[in-house]
């Protein structure tokens, strides 16, 4: 076997990075309606698989240890640093714990979907074979990352999982499938709000109340100096540091 073109870690970490930058800039640039059925996510991960067996990055590098045991918390950190929690709860009220009750019926969900597909059987014959892998329980637990969190969150899911690709490959594809499905009922759904919001005794002044918080939000945005930089770079491994800690208890 040949050695890979590039095998120094930081040479595959600057490969990695460039790959991710690529398929988002991709995608917010050219708004291909491709990204609607297929998002970056499996581009991501397809293309790392695709250089690796070309011979451009190695199958296993030090790279790959850094960014799964350091990489991923430092990330998650700092996407949740600017989460405003206070503005949240000021606009969504009772809102929250309609969201941590969705939450919890996700995870539940998850379980009791597992459980079905291990203990149905079907014929060799039929399209879809049950029962499902044993270890299929880590796709169930990437979606579930993914309807509680989004994208990052699913990512995260994935890799404290221990998944590999096939299961973020079936998490995707039944994330899209969801999707397409429950948009377009979400966006017809609008036609009965007032209705519902009537059925729910909300409020008049809810509504209202809820529209200035949102308007009162500040979301604008300026360069961090390198200060501020500083300040995130100690927040970041601070939280990693911590939570690796926490995590050997």
């Amino acid at each position: 076997m040949h050695d890979p073109l590039i095998s120094a870690p930081v040479g595959v970490m600057a490969v990695l990075v460039a790959v991710v930058s690529f398929w988002f800039w991709l995608e917010k640039k050219t708004r291909w309606r491709l990204f609607d059925f297929l998002p970056p996510l499996i581009f991501i991960y397809a293309t790392p698989v695709l250089l690796s067996n070309t011979g451009l990055i190695p199958f296993e590098s030090g790279a790959y240890d850094f960014l799964r045991q350091y990489g991923l918390p430092i990330f998650i950190c700092l996407m949740l640093i600017k989460v405003d929690v206070l503005g949240a709860v000021r606009i969504m009220g009772k809102g929250v714990f309609v969201m941590l009750l969705g939450t919890i019926g996700v995870v539940l969900g998850g379980f009791v979907a597992f459980a079905l597909g291990q203990a149905i059987t079907t014929p060799e014959s039929f399209p879809l074979h049950f029962p499902l892998p044993e270890d299929s329980w880590k796709a169930f637990g990437t979606l579930s990352g993914s309807w509680i969190g989004g994208t990052g969150n699913m990512t995260a899911a994935h890799a404290a999982l221990d998944g590999d690709g096939g299961h973020m490959t079936m998490a995707a594809a039944a994330d899209q499938l969801v999707y397409l499905i429950w948009l377009p009922l979400l966006l017809g759904s609008r036609a009965f709000a007032e209705k519902f919001n009537r059925w729910m005794r909300v409020p008049a002044d809810r509504l209202a109340l809820m529209d200035e918080a949102a308007a009162a939000h500040d979301d604008t945005e300026h360069a961090p100096t390198m200060i501020q930089l500083l300040y995130l770079a100690l927040v970041a491994l601070g939280f990693t540091w911590i939570s690796l800690e926490l995590s050997d208890v």
